[in-house]
């Protein structure tokens, strides 16, 4: 059984420890930044809060649970293809970005008039995606393994979140954040490794071969990696907007940063479908709902404890970076001597609304809409920073209009099927409004 007293025991110290990096700043620059250029370690560890998300946790576990045990290998080498390729392309897009002052400067350039205001807002609801969907993840978790009411998980983890990021800023996720990545890392490092020398690796073997290595065939196989591509370029295309923390990496530094982070990404989906796995021929169950209850009777009591610290770790990181990234959005609106006072009271109120909305949410629609938004993004965003082109209101319109048809598709036909249907019509789309754009420039 849990004591979880040690726990909230552990996160006080941890905020008590960094008191000083709370709410003690005296501009909107000290809360959207630590001062300097960032460092290859830095540099990083912030890729790494924003790849660690609910969405890149739950993805290996959800296709290894539903599509078979290759899952989590594929995920890994199509997530680390895409972080290497953008590590080659970052040099250029900074070029193009850093002669504005922030987002919105950068937006008005390119999206004249008010057609900028409908991409913000687009670009609001995909920063969202960590505090919605991990607060889904999270607050499912604990009620499946522990029998913890989700208001209880839900009101201390979102209580944490808003001290450390809310009012913490760059320097509270910094400092927090990197206990939380370490307390991650560790844990999915650990669980794999104790758990076959606790049960031996003739035992899990026995079960590990009744289970099928995939129930797509390779086609269905590789078109999933490759929309998975999509799907990670276009999470990293809106971080690389809606922070900036690459622009403040030196140039000289760019790609090994983010070679480095594609190496530390890369055992993430794997670690996690092998414990997945595990917990599968253990019980033999083929769904979450059935596998999430197991945790408690496959680990032992010391695994209990790191299983639980490693994923609330993951949890308030995904959502302490979401919530940073929002309210850094915001403060571009906030005006005057109390901005970041209305930053501060911003965050308590985000914290709350996304703490009741998470309560009623189904952990199934919200993945999949998250999907089809990402993949929706991923070409508008690239032209947008890619080309010195003038859009318009038509770049909302395909994000909106790829996004509602790849939802009707999947919910109708398949999830696969959606997801090809909204690249389909976004590349399509995108490529007729490109050509006619560079023509009449």
């Amino acid at each position: 059984m849990i004591d979880w007293y040690v726990i909230l025991f552990l996160a006080i110290v941890m905020l008590i420890f960094h008191m000083g990096e709370f709410a003690g700043h005296r501009n909107v620059a000290d809360y959207l930044q630590i001062p300097g250029k960032n460092q290859v370690s830095t540099g990083t560890t912030s890729l790494l809060f924003r790849l660690l998300t609910g969405t890149f946790v739950f993805f290996p576990i959800y296709l290894t649970v539903s599509q078979g045990y290759m899952a989590g290998l594929v995920l890994s080498i199509a997530g680390t293809a895409v972080l290497l390729w953008f590590s080659g392309k970052i040099g250029r897009l900074n070029d193009g970005f850093a002669v504005y002052e922030n987002l919105g400067a950068f937006l008005n350039a390119r999206i004249p008039g008010t057609g900028s205001v409908p991409i913000y807002l687009i670009l609001f609801v995909a920063g969202s995606e960590g505090l919605i969907i991990t607060g889904v993840l999270a607050q499912s978790f604990m009620k499946a393994v522990f029998g913890i009411q989700p208001a209880w998980t839900l009101s201390l983890l979102f209580f944490f979140v808003f001290v450390f990021s809310g009012m913490g800023g760059a320097g509270g996720v910094q400092k927090i954040g990197r206990w939380l990545l370490f307390g991650f890392f560790t844990g999915i490092t650990i669980l794999p490794i104790v758990t076959i020398l606790f049960h031996g690796v003739s035992s899990i073997h026995e079960g590990f071969i009744k289970l099928p290595a995939a129930d797509w065939d390779t086609g269905n196989l590789v078109a999933a990696a490759l929309l998975f591509m999509v799907f990670t370029a276009g999470h990293l295309l809106v971080y690389y907007v809606m922070t900036g923390d690459l622009l403040r990496v030196k140039r000289t530094r760019l790609k090994t940063t983010i070679s480095l982070t594609a190496i530390c990404w890369s055992s993430m989906p794997v670690a996690l479908s092998v414990i997945t796995v595990f917990l599968m021929s253990h019980g033999r169950e083929r769904d979450l709902v059935g596998l999430f209850p197991l945790m408690k009777h496959a680990f032992s009591s010391p695994l209990l404890y790191v299983l639980v610290v490693s994923a609330l770790s993951c949890f308030a990181l995904s959502l302490g970076v979401s919530l940073h990234n929002l309210i850094s959005l915001l403060l571009t609106i906030f005006k005057g001597d109390k901005a970041i006072q209305k930053g501060y009271a911003a965050s308590l109120v985000l914290c709350v609304l996304a703490c009741l909305v998470t309560l009623v949410l189904d952990i199934e629609a919200v993945f999949i809409f998250y999907i089809h938004l990402f993949i929706s993004l991923c070409l508008p965003l690239w032209l947008l920073l890619g080309y010195p082109v003038r859009w318009g209101w038509e770049l909302s319109i395909v994000i909106i209009a790829s996004t509602v048809l790849g939802l009707w598709v999947s919910l109708t036909i398949g999830v696969l099927a959606g997801m090809s249907g909204n690249l389909g019509l976004s590349t399509i789309v995108l490529f007729y409004l490109f050509i006619r754009k560079i023509r009449t420039i």
